[in-house]
């Protein structure tokens, strides 16, 4: 049978709801339905944003995005009354979150576990290349000749982009490519994303001064503000000058997942120091691209992350110890992991069981 399926919740900023929106209309094609535009045209309703779902007679899928803590009443209420009016299919982005809601909707079959999508164009057959010569001298020149490679140390050190280069491949080099400031006061670190927890670790490591972070995306100004005041080297890529005029950049410093997707070819390992999330999707890519990570115990880390890799509370001592498994290639990634091929089956199980 070939469904037809509307796709509800979009915020139109390029937000991870967004993206959410974006990759399910690519797999649920994949998986043989379609995507309509109009409600009434469908079949059945797929649901990403799940405290604004539209309420039917339809059948409806809903994703838990957003983490939702046993202790949250507030939350919990809002999916008792969603649960009461229509009983949908609901998606848990990780079996830690499943858990949580077989608590309150005692069926499994309307409770299932489906990890978030990526890409798949760039990470389906990642592979992580020791010579990217090329395509690191590529993307630095890129960024160059746009006036968004922004450095925090002297530019005055470096006579061309091939001897920029050689310095970072002396580096130890951090990705952390998720926005992490509040947008209604772009100077305080969004809570949920933990930035500070990341600046704590790595300000009084061992290694604090033979690394540089690559920075990405929009609404950084935060971490970009704490690693200068901390003097910890980073890289900016993107316009600096909504940074340092304290501007929101959601609309203007957003760029293409294949230049993120080349960043990850490019650093050593990557950071998560969230407190509270329904993914994060980096832990994803992370695992896709077989870069090193470092996790609070949050969202799909679990399913993503070697356990010895994850931790409530991460201390500088914990972050060295990492580094050096990073330095000395003993890094463990997690096996059995669920990739997309993965993904493409449970999605037809479930749209198709339901």
């Amino acid at each position: 049978m070939n469904k037809k399926f509307f796709i509800s919740g979009i915020e139109g900023l390029h937000t991870s709801i967004d993206m959410d929106n974006s990759y399910l209309k690519n797999w649920i094609g994949k998986s043989g339905g379609t995507i309509v535009e109009k409600i009434e045209e469908a079949d059945a309703i797929f649901s990403v944003w799940w405290n604004n779902t539209p309420i039917t007679e339809k059948k409806t899928y809903i994703s838990i995005s957003n983490f939702i803590k046993q202790d949250d009443e507030e939350k919990i209420q809002k999916l008792k009354n969603i649960e009461n009016k229509i009983k949908p299919v609901w998606i848990c982005p990780s079996k830690k979150q499943q858990k949580i809601i077989l608590e309150i909707i005692k069926d499994k079959k309307r409770v299932r576990v489906m990890p978030f999508f990526v890409n798949d164009i760039y990470y389906k057959n990642f592979e992580k290349k020791e010579n990217q010569k090329n395509t690191k001298e590529e993307v630095l020149s890129f960024f160059a000749k746009n006036n968004m490679l922004n450095l925090s140390f002297k530019k005055e050190n470096f006579t061309s982009i091939e001897d920029l280069k050689n310095c970072l491949d002396k580096k130890i080099v951090i990705g952390s490519f998720q926005r992490d400031s509040e947008g209604n006061n772009l100077l305080k670190a969004k809570w949920q994303k933990g930035p500070d927890n990341i600046i704590e670790w790595v300000k009084k490591s061992k290694f604090k001064d033979e690394i540089v972070f690559y920075l990405i995306g929009p609404r950084r100004h935060f971490i970009v503000n704490e690693l200068y005041k901390n003097n910890i080297d980073f890289i900016y890529f993107g316009n600096y000058s909504y940074i340092q005029n304290t501007v929101d950049d959601i609309a203007n410093n957003t760029f293409n997942e294949s230049i993120v997707f080349e960043l990850y070819k490019m650093i050593d390992c990557y950071l998560v120091g969230s407190r509270l999330e329904g993914g994060p999707k980096s832990l994803i890519e992370c695992r896709l691209t077989n870069t090193p990570v470092l996790s609070t115990d949050v969202g799909v880390a679990h399913e993503f992350v070697e356990k010895e890799y994850i931790k409530d509370n991460i201390s500088s001592e914990d972050f060295d110890i990492f580094i050096e498994t990073v330095n000395n290639k003993s890094y463990k990634h997690v096996k059995n992991f669920k990739d997309l091929d993965y993904n493409l089956k449970i999605i037809k199980d479930i749209i198709y069981e339901n």
